[in-house]
């Protein structure tokens, strides 16, 4: 018996020696193309059902409400689509508080497109500028924290803002001043933004110690359309609300 467990040992041994051992060294990815036509994804059915809902959006879409005599664009530290911005809101602000409204401010990453074109404006572009719902707000906040938001702005080379001139000197925000006076840190003044900066976005904490908060409940999209449409033509400019101190 310990001779036949011997053999059937070595037997063994030998088989699993000869065994064959595979190692992937390469791996080689098949690219095809697919016609899209060959998917069959097209639904006459769907097409017609949706088609006069299409054309309804694509005609409100496309209804000019004004135009500009000059390219909007987004830039820093100042640009022409952030005062089209702000300035809207002031003007808007300025109908439902009863308060006089100081300043604005609106961050930068909520403008969504890089420019518009000299021309007509659409409801449509103006979606895409601001195609995300956020509402006007109305703030009573104390100087200290409106310089805080200043600093902030200033860190980020420059956000859209109306009401204010300042400088940016070495990322911190100076020679602030507030319509013709300089910046009062112990003064309560009223602020104009979005619901999303004034709930601390885009880094904004300093939004949430304020005195008053007021939500329009009105979309800043719509505010926006409605100014572009009762100024009928803008001509906007760059006219120094936020340098760089040479």
């Amino acid at each position: 018996m310990k001779f036949i467990f011997k053999i059937t040992l070595v037997l063994l041994v030998v088989v699993s020696a000869c065994k064959s051992k595979y190692q992937q060294t390469q791996a080689v990815a098949l690219l095809q193309r697919i016609n899209v036509d060959s998917l069959q994804l097209y639904d006459s059915t769907t097409h017609y059902l949706i088609a006069p809902y299409k054309a309804k959006l694509d005609s409100q879409m496309n209804e000019v409400i004004g135009s500009t005599k000059t390219k909007l664009t987004k830039e820093k530290p100042e640009s022409t689509l952030g005062n089209l911005v702000c300035d809207a809101s002031m003007w808007y602000a300025s109908k439902i508080y009863p308060k006089t409204i100081d300043v604005c401010v609106m961050n930068l990453g909520g403008l969504r497109l890089p420019s518009i074109e000299a021309g007509n404006i659409t409801v449509g572009k103006i979606y895409e500028l601001m195609p995300f719902d956020n509402l006007v707000d109305v703030l009573e906040i104390k100087g200290d924290k409106l310089n805080q938001l200043f600093q902030l702005v200033a860190a980020a080379d420059g956000w859209p803002v109306a009401g204010v001139t300042m400088q940016i000197e070495n990322g911190k925000a100076i020679n602030i001043m507030i319509g013709a006076k300089p910046l009062d840190i112990n003064q309560t003044y009223t602020l104009v933004t979005s619901d999303y900066v004034a709930t601390g976005g885009d880094k904004a904490d300093m939004l949430k110690y304020y005195e008053k908060r007021t939500g329009s409940n009105y979309l800043l999209r719509n505010v926006i359309m409605d100014y572009v449409k009762i100024t009928g033509e803008l001509n906007l400019t760059i006219n120094g609300r936020i340098t760089n101190k040479p």
